[in-house]
């Protein structure tokens, strides 16, 4: 066993495999900074060029791409708001505070740190789960993942701080959109309205981007602040970082043991074991209060669980042919396009290459990590560039890869639409983190709750491991329940137009939620089960939460400052639809000329117009603009964007 261990280690630094190696690592890491773009996208650029390789050259590089997509998209997610990937979400949370208030290099370091940290457990647990792969997969049958999917709303209520109820709301929205398009079941339409996009169900790229990317730059364009109003010693403290994630070991053992427990179950991803972990650190913290305002822990959870979810995800495509996610389901067709199937053959003829996998996990994630180390001083300096130069890039590149997802319409519209309503949230104080957790949650549920229904009847829930999960949920609920009553949150000013607009807000939450239900009369039964219930409860919920709020409307309005709007006031109803004003002028202009034009055409005239940026620059940016749409998304990533509805008319 040591043996082929060792001769594995040789191979994968052959001059001939290394360089495809470290190609992959490359493309891993720029497609990780990239917002919207995913590992999925760099496997589908390489497969092509897999064939005519040998399995030694072909897997680390796929391999060595994949697995370090998830340290590189740390990078916008601390320094802009925005995920680079679904699996930086909850970094987020509490990494772009942390940036805010000066800690942008200790956020990184930390994360790099982590990152890498949780990538060799993998490596680790998967040369160790070898011999027991196959028992441990089929112990868990759909009753399990359900569970497990239960245990994940379960969480709603930690993560929504003091304010479950909206928390509650929030995750069921989240569901409620999810549902949106053909059911997964029998398969019928829900809430499509006979648009064929819809119909395909919303994709969850263009929707996380725009619920929380754009608030937060839309919040920095408003205020024309710098990304980090901060001294530039302040970015030196990545050692610092690389110090914390020693300090915090247990934490990240701990969320790396859940990243890797998530990535085995066939399709939960890394977006579930994300914020899993980022709700474990919660629960377990004794200091909660700081979460959601720079608290280093919430970098270190999901960030260590990302990693060690790649080498989890990789453990049923090994052992049975069963892809753990579905970049897992793309790297099992390059598999068998290089004659290596995965299952028993490949765990007893060809155990070199799992070695070899083994430790293509474990350099390429020291690797990046270095490489990211070793770089974080010039990524914390894009924090000092003026924002209204900074600003349309960033927003050229997130509505770039939110309409490669599907190349319609309809992309930049759910990336607008949800932009919005992300920004009112957040203005409102609403928890963000569970819609999406809901979203992410819901397919998944309702397919395996009508799997364990059909093979099992009501005795599922009797199933021990059924039972182990679900008595787990309950003591997170308990916690949950406990943290509400231990948070001593700062006292926030509520003013007059906030209070308002929260019961406008959850009045539109009301009819939106009404109108579903009573289109979903006719539909059979199986189709509109989980709608009706979880629209019951959103419904009910939301009615409570407005009743709540109209009848301290007046206590709260005492309280609230007259002569004026407050700062936060001014910039949600003045300079907000500015911003947002631009946002729609971009959409409409890539429907009716096309990306390619309009992209170049937003940054130079936002510049222009609204940065006062000078022309130099302006030509300049828009310059590049327009070379990365033609070179990397034109020539490299092989993009044929739509030519735009004008050119369709004028060319008809």
């Amino acid at each position: 066993m040591f043996g082929a261990i060792g001769q594995a280690f040789v191979v994968l630094f052959t001059p001939q495999y290394a360089w495809l190696f470290l190609l992959g690592i490359f493309l891993g890491l720029v497609i990780g900074a990239i917002p919207g773009l995913s590992g999925i996208i760099g496997l589908a650029m390489l497969i092509p060029f897999c064939v005519k390789l040998k399995p030694e050259a072909a897997l680390p590089m796929l391999i060595g791409l994949l697995a370090v997509t998830h340290t590189s998209d740390t990078i916008p997610a601390v320094l802009f708001g925005t995920p680079g990937t679904v699996g930086s979400q909850a970094t987020v949370v509490d990494g772009y505070p942390m940036a805010r208030q000066g800690a942008a290099g200790k956020a990184l370091g930390v994360s790099f740190t982590v990152s890498a940290m949780g990538g060799i457990f993998g490596a680790l647990l998967l040369t160790a789960s070898v011999p027991v792969m196959k028992p441990l997969v089929l112990a868990f049958g759909s009753p399990e993942f359900l569970a497990m999917c239960l245990l994940g709303i379960s969480l709603v209520g930690v993560m929504s701080g003091s304010q479950p109820s909206k928390g509650i709301i929030a995750a069921g929205l989240g569901m409620l959109i999810a549902m949106i398009g053909i059911d997964p079941i029998f398969s019928v339409a829900r809430w499509a309205f006979n648009q064929p996009y819809l119909i395909d169900r919303i994709n969850a790229v263009p929707m996380a981007l725009g619920f929380f990317a754009i608030p937060e730059l839309a919040d920095l364009c408003i205020t024309g602040s710098q990304i980090a109003e901060v001294p530039k010693e302040a970015f030196k403290g990545k050692w610092d970082g690389f110090r914390e994630a020693f300090r915090h070991k247990a934490l990240v053992l701990s969320s790396s043991a859940i990243g890797a427990l998530i990535g085995i179950m066939p399709g939960m991803g890394t977006a579930i074991s994300n914020w899993l972990c980022y709700s474990w650190a919660v629960v377990t913290s004794k200091h909660k209060d700081q979460f959601g305002k720079g608290d280093i822990r919430g970098v270190i959870a999901p960030e260590a669980a990302n990693n060690a979810g790649t080498a989890g995800a990789l453990i049923p495509t090994l052992a049975f042919g069963v892809p753990g996610s579905t970049s897992m389901a793309i790297l099992l067709a390059a598999f068998y396009m290089v004659g290596v199937p995965p299952g028993p053959k490949l765990l007893t003829e060809h155990v070199d290459l799992v070695y070899l996998i083994f430790w293509t996990l474990a350099v390429s994630n020291i690797i990046a990590a270095c490489l990211c180390f070793w770089m974080t001083d010039y990524f914390a300096k894009v924090t000092k560039i003026n924002i209204h130069i900074l600003a349309p890039l960033v927003i050229m590149l997130i509505y770039a890869g939110a309409y490669t997802t599907t190349l319609e319409i309809g992309d930049i519209i759910v990336l607008l639409g949800f932009g919005m309503l992300g920004y009112i949230m957040k203005y409102l104080d609403w928890p963000r983190p569970p819609l999406i957790l809901g979203f992410v949650l819901c397919e998944i549920m309702e397919k395996f709750y009508f799997q364990s229904a059909m093979v099992f009847g009501n005795k599922w829930l009797l199933r021990p491991y059924v039972l182990t999960i679900l008595g787990t949920a309950v003591v997170c609920i308990y916690l949950g329940s406990k943290l509400k009553k231990q948070l001593k949150q700062e006292a926030r000013v509520t003013s007059r137009l906030e209070v308002w607009v929260n019961l406008v807000f959850t009045l539109v939450v009301i009819a939106a939620t009404g109108a579903g239900l009573y289109l979903s009369r006719t539909w059979p039964r199986g189709t509109a089960l989980f709608p009706r219930v979880i629209g019951s409860a959103v419904l009910i919920l939301s009615v409570l939460s407005f009743m709540k709020g109209l009848t301290g409307v007046r206590r709260v309005l005492a309280k609230a400052p007259t002569g004026g709007l407050l700062p936060r006031d001014d910039e949600f109803a003045v300079r907000a639809p500015i911003i947002f004003g631009w946002l729609v002028a971009f959409c409409l202009v890539t429907w009716a000329i096309g990306f390619q034009m309009a992209a170049p055409a937003y940054v130079f005239f936002y510049m222009r117009l609204h940065g006062k940026v000078s022309w130099l620059n302006s030509i300049l940016f828009t310059a590049a603009t327009t070379a990365v749409i033609i070179l990397v998304y034109g020539l490299i990533f092989g993009t044929n964007w739509p030519v735009g509805a004008l050119w369709e008319a004028l060319g008809s």
